[in-house]
C-alpha cells in the first residue's frame, strides 16, 4: 500500500540520518568550522538537496538528489523498508526481474508527478566512481513522454545530464574531503616526544641552496615547501604563483610566461597513476608536476597506462621561445596528439644549483 508521492530514500529515515545540503552550508556560515567539525557533521548521513532550473527561460525542471555515504547503503534502506531481504539482494535472477521497486543510484525521470522509470546516463566528470552513490529525479512537464518508451536520447537527454553534473558538483566540494574516509579524533595517546626523536632519525637533505632539513623523499607537502623556497630564494625566477589548492581540484595555480599554468605535487612520480585510474586528474588538463626524483619504478609504472617519461636535452642558449619553465628535467608523453606534461625533479635540480 504505496501513498501517492514521489518514494524518496529518505523517507523513512530519522532526522539524525539525513542532512539537507542547504542546511549543511546555513551551518558553514554560521562560523568558523574546524574539519573535524564538518566530517562530523556530515558522517554517515545521506545528503539531501532540491531545487529547480528554468531552462531556456521558461521550461522548470525541478529536481530531488541525495547521495550515500556508501554504496551498501542503498541495500540497507530496501532491507529496512521491506522491499527485499538479504537472500534476496544476493539472487541475481531476483534482482533482474525486481530492480524497479528497489533503491539505486542513477539519474531518472519524471513528468506531471509521474515517475516514468526512464534513466539517463551520468555524464563524464572527474570522481566518477561516485556517481554510484547519487540519486537524482528531475520533473519536467515539457518532457514527451509516451508509454512504452525505454530511453531518453539526444538533446534532451543532454539537458538531464549537464544538469545533474551541476548538482553533482556542488555535492563534490564536500563529499570529496569531509564524507570520504573516518573521523580521526583527538587522541590522547599521541606521543610528541616519540614523534620528534623518530623525525631526527630521518636522513638530512644536506643542502646548503635550501633551508629544509629533511629528505622530502615520501612528503609531497616537504616536495611542495622545497619548491616554493626555490622560488622565493630566486633559483626559479620565471614562476609566479597564484593560488594552492583551488577547489580542491590542482594543487597550484601559476603564471609563467604570461600564461596560467597547473602544477602538481607528488612526492613520487609514480604516485599521479593513481589519479588517473580514478579520473581525479586528467592528462591534458595538467601542465607540470614536481616530484623528488624521476625513477626507473616510476617510468614502468607509467608505462603501464601508455605513458612515456623522456629526460629532457639542455635548452639551448640561442632559444629564443621557451618551451616550458626553466627548471623542467623530463617531460611525460601519451601520443602525438596531446600536449606533453613536463616534469620538476627536485634532487636532479638541486644537485645542478651546488
Amino acid at each position: 500500500d504505496i501513498p501517492y508521492k514521489y518514494y524518496l530514500p529518505t523517507d523513512t529515515l530519522s532526522v539524525r540520518d539525513q542532512i539537507s545540503l542547504d542546511d549543511f552550508e546555513e551551518w558553514l556560515r554560521g562560523g568558523d568550522r574546524t574539519d573535524l567539525e564538518k566530517r562530523t557533521k556530515l558522517r554517515d548521513k545521506v545528503i539531501t538537496a532540491k531545487g529547480s532550473y528554468l531552462h531556456n527561460g521558461y521550461r522548470e525542471i525541478r529536481y530531488w538528489a541525495s547521495f550515500v555515504p556508501s554504496r551498501s547503503v542503498w541495500d540497507q534502506l530496501c532491507i529496512k523498508e521491506g522491499l527485499a531481504t538479504d537472500s534476496l539482494l544476493s539472487n541475481e535472477e531476483w534482482i533482474n526481474e525486481k530492480i524497479f521497486v528497489l533503491h539505486r543510484p542513477g539519474i531518472y525521470t519524471a513528468v506531471k508527478g509521474m515517475p516514468t522509470g526512464i534513466t539517463v546516463e551520468h555524464p563524464s566528470a572527474g570522481y566518477s566512481g561516485y556517481w554510484s552513490n547519487m540519486f537524482i529525479i528531475f520533473e519536467d512537464d515539457r518532457l514527451s513522454f509516451d508509454i512504452g518508451r525505454k530511453s531518453i536520447h539526444g538533446l534532451t537527454a543532454n539537458i538531464y545530464k549537464s544538469y545533474a553534473k551541476e548538482i553533482f558538483n556542488r555535492f563534490l566540494q564536500y563529499i570529496v574531503k569531509y564524507v570520504s574516509g573516518t573521523v580521526e579524533p583527538y587522541s590522547a595517546e599521541w606521543n610528541k616526544e616519540g614523534l620528534i626523536d623518530e623525525i631526527k632519525s630521518l636522513p638530512d637533505l644536506g643542502c646548503s641552496v635550501v633551508k629544509f632539513g629533511k629528505n622530502p623523499k615520501d612528503q609531497e607537502a616537504s616536495v611542495a615547501a622545497i619548491f616554493y623556497e626555490l622560488i622565493g630564494a630566486g633559483y626559479i625566477n620565471d614562476v609566479e604563483p597564484l593560488i594552492s589548492g583551488y577547489r580542491n581540484k590542482y594543487d597550484l595555480y601559476a603564471k609563467w610566461n604570461s600564461r596560467t599554468v597547473i602544477i602538481e605535487f607528488k612526492s613520487h612520480l609514480k604516485n599521479v597513476v593513481k589519479d588517473f585510474d580514478d579520473a581525479r586528474k586528467v592528462f591534458d588538463e595538467m601542465d607540470y608536476i614536481v616530484c623528488w626524483e624521476v625513477t626507473d619504478e616510476d617510468a614502468e609504472k607509467l608505462h603501464r597506462l601508455s605513458i612515456t617519461i623522456e629526460p629532457l636535452d639542455e635548452v639551448s642558449l640561442f632559444s629564443r621561445i621557451p618551451m616550458h619553465i626553466s627548471c623542467c628535467t623530463h617531460r611525460l608523453l601519451i601520443n602525438a596528439n596531446v600536449t606533453p606534461v613536463y616534469v620538476i625533479d627536485l634532487k636532479r635540480f638541486l644537485n645542478s644549483l651546488r
